[in-house]
């Protein structure tokens, strides 16, 4: 089990990244993202588990303090193992690093944060597609370079999930207001 942190967009980028995950379902490709029923998002932090009354505070303090911000979907990617995973390459910037550092530096100390998540290291990615097969990337690949995928989106919110065999629903934040 394990916590992700997870930022949220509005419904058009949402819709736009769910029709890849249909067009996975529907090929027999892949259906974990539409069976987790989790929401489109731009993964920024991941590590064990903590209470999250811990950081409740500063979780809504964090939220209270940031404006929406714009992301960009430079590339496709794949992290590469037994069971690849397709995705959405975001573009680093200013605003996205510094929100990472911050959430970095709420959670390190109530928890272990993965190596691959620590500042300087994280791939900031939107998943397409996870636990694929080998063979089929490639045809994962056209779906999704054939899809209107979004090449920007406006970041309104967080949420922080905790992932095992199932992930419960996020606690969810919105930059100027909780919701």
């Amino acid at each position: 089990m394990h916590h992700v942190v997870q930022l949220f967009f509005g419904p058009e980028a949402e819709e736009q990244i769910r029709s890849v995950w249909h067009s996975f379902a529907e090929e027999e490709i892949s259906r974990q993202a539409l069976d987790s029923n989790g929401r489109p998002h731009v993964t920024v932090m991941s590590s064990v588990p903590y209470a999250g009354a811990s950081v409740m505070e500063d979780f809504v303090s964090l939220a209270n303090s940031v404006e929406p911000f714009e992301v960009t979907f430079s590339h496709i990617g794949i992290f590469p193992g037994k069971e690849p995973v397709l995705f959405l390459g975001v573009t680093h910037t200013v605003a996205l690093r510094t929100l990472h550092q911050r959430f970095f530096d709420l959670i390190s100390p109530v928890a272990e944060v993965f190596e691959f998540s620590k500042p300087d290291s994280f791939v900031f990615h939107c998943t397409l597609g996870f636990l694929l097969r080998s063979q089929d990337l490639p045809r994962a690949v056209e779906l999704a370079y054939a899809a209107p995928l979004p090449t920007k989106a406006m970041v309104n919110g967080f949420g922080v999930v905790e992932c095992g065999q199932t992930a419960k629903r996020p606690e969810s934040f919105a930059f100027g207001a909780r919701i």
